[in-house]
C-alpha cells in the first residue's frame, strides 16, 4: 500500500473538530479570475511542514508568520496541509490564517463528510478532492456537500481519464497534478494533457513541481492558476 492509500485508509479515524470559523467563505475562483483579467496566472501559495516526496521545512515556522512575510497582494489564495501523520499538518493552521482575508484551500485527502465539516469549521473556503483515489460519484457527493456549506471544491486529477464521468459545474475548480501520487514521479507530458482537457471547457490549476526552472521553459498563461509550495518555501523568488 502506498502512502496516499495509507492516508485514505486512516480517514475513518479522523474526529470532528470544534467550530472555529471566524468569517464567511471567500471565493478562490473569483480571486484567480481577477488575476486572469489582468493577464496574470494567479498563485495559490502553499504551507506545509513536510511531505512524502522528500520536502522538509528546515526551520520551525507557523503559517501565519510565513504568509505575513510574503507579498500577499501577489497571492490569489493560500493552501494549508492538514494531514497530521505524513505532513505534520493541523486544522488549527487554517483557523489561524483566516485573519489574512485570503481564500484558504484545505489541502488534505478528504473522503468523508466529517472531513468536509472539519474543513468548514476550521475556516477553509475550498476543499480538495482527488479523483485518482475516489470514485467519481463519491467526488460529486462530497462536492455537493461542500457547496451546500458555501465552500468551493478543487477536484484534482493526475490521469485526465478520471474526468470523463464528471460534469463541470459552478463552484468547482479543477487541478492537474503533474505528480503521480502513487509513484511520486512527475509526468513530463502535461502540455499534451492540457490539449486534451482544452475541449472540456474547464479552467485548470497546475500543481506540483513548479519552480524557477520550470517557469523559464513553460508557458503557464494557459492555466487558470498555479498551486506552488516547495519552491517558495525553499526561498525561491518566483
Amino acid at each position: 500500500m502506498n502512502t496516499v492509500d495509507t492516508i485514505y485508509s486512516r480517514n475513518r479515524f479522523r474526529e470532528k473538530i470544534p467550530y472555529n470559523r471566524t468569517r464567511d467563505p471567500l471565493s478562490l475562483y473569483r480571486n484567480l479570475d481577477k488575476f486572469k483579467s489582468i493577464g496574470k496566472t494567479g498563485v495559490i501559495s502553499e504551507f506545509k511542514r513536510k511531505s512524502p516526496s522528500g520536502f522538509a521545512l528546515e526551520k520551525a515556522l507557523d503559517p501565519i508568520t510565513y504568509f505575513r512575510q510574503s507579498n500577499l497582494e501577489k497571492i490569489a489564495g493560500i493552501s494549508i496541509l492538514t494531514e497530521p501523520d505524513f505532513f505534520n499538518g493541523s486544522y488549527s493552521d487554517i483557523t489561524n490564517v483566516q485573519e489574512l482575508n485570503l481564500p484558504i484551500l484545505n489541502k488534505d485527502f478528504a473522503s468523508t463528510e466529517t472531513m468536509v465539516e472539519n474543513a468548514f469549521n476550521a475556516g477553509s473556503d475550498v476543499i480538495l478532492f482527488i479523483l485518482d483515489f475516489l470514485e467519481p460519484h463519491r467526488v460529486e457527493e462530497l462536492c455537493s456537500y461542500a457547496l451546500s456549506l458555501g465552500m468551493e471544491a478543487l477536484v484534482e486529477f493526475h490521469d485526465p481519464a478520471f474526468m470523463d464521468e464528471l460534469k463541470p459545474q459552478k463552484g468547482i475548480l479543477y487541478g492537474y497534478n503533474r505528480r503521480n501520487l502513487r509513484t511520486l514521479e512527475m509526468d513530463p507530458s502535461e502540455d499534451e494533457i492540457l490539449t486534451k482537457l482544452g475541449s472540456r471547457g474547464v479552467d485548470i490549476i497546475l500543481e506540483s513541481g513548479i519552480n524557477h526552472a520550470y517557469l523559464q521553459t513553460h508557458n503557464v498563461s494557459q492555466y487558470f492558476g498555479m498551486l506552488i509550495g516547495t519552491s517558495i518555501l525553499n526561498g525561491e523568488n518566483l
